[in-house]
């Protein structure tokens, strides 16, 4: 999902425009995606949702068929996932590590965690205080016109929602409307 504002400008007359050598070059959350790009991330999701299944097929010792019979596209908890055959246990990040020794048969082993180096920005933010870290966006949302902020807050919402997200291929199908989660 890509969230765009040009309707949220459009209500307070704000209009963009330009010049692109082809429809892919000006891609903006101020615009509509064109649907070139639409078709684009369709394809991208429909293709890793069968890479998905034919490798859940492979591992259930099934077919890409049962599999997408069973999951239809749908997110399921743990329980219901196990419930329909789709995972053989539950666990958490430790059990998964441990499994995943057992299973390359390593005696013994250990987990090496690495972290992006911090940009100037990570380096500024983090000397700032608690409390002026806390205040920044606010301050700067203070000074939007009202309009401007309160859609400010609601891309904020947003993106909010969207920084949960983490996929490495950042693939996914994300419904405003749906309200129930299998």
């Amino acid at each position: 999902m890509i969230n765009t504002v040009e309707n949220s400008l459009d209500s307070i007359g704000v209009h963009t425009d330009g010049v692109a050598t082809s429809p892919l070059a000006d891609i903006s959350v101020t615009k509509a995606l064109p649907p070139e790009a639409q078709q684009m991330m369709q394809l991208s999701i429909e293709n890793g949702y069968k890479r998905f299944i034919t490798l859940v097929a492979q591992a259930r010792k099934s077919t890409p068929e049962q599999i997408d019979k069973i999951a239809q596209g749908h997110v399921w908890t743990g329980q219901d996932a196990k419930a329909n055959g789709l995972v053989d246990s539950l666990g958490d990040f430790d059990d998964a590590v441990a499994k995943a020794a057992e299973l390359a048969k390593l005696k013994e082993w250990h987990i090496d965690y690495y972290q992006d180096e911090p940009t100037f920005f990570d380096m500024i933010m983090d000397g700032m205080s608690g409390s002026v870290r806390a205040m920044l966006p606010q301050a700067i949302q203070a000074m939007l016109p009202a309009p401007l902020a309160s859609a400010a807050s609601t891309v904020k919402a947003e993106g909010d929602k969207l920084a949960a997200f983490n996929d490495p291929q950042n693939r996914y199908a994300f419904c405003l409307t749906c309200a129930n989660v299998r």
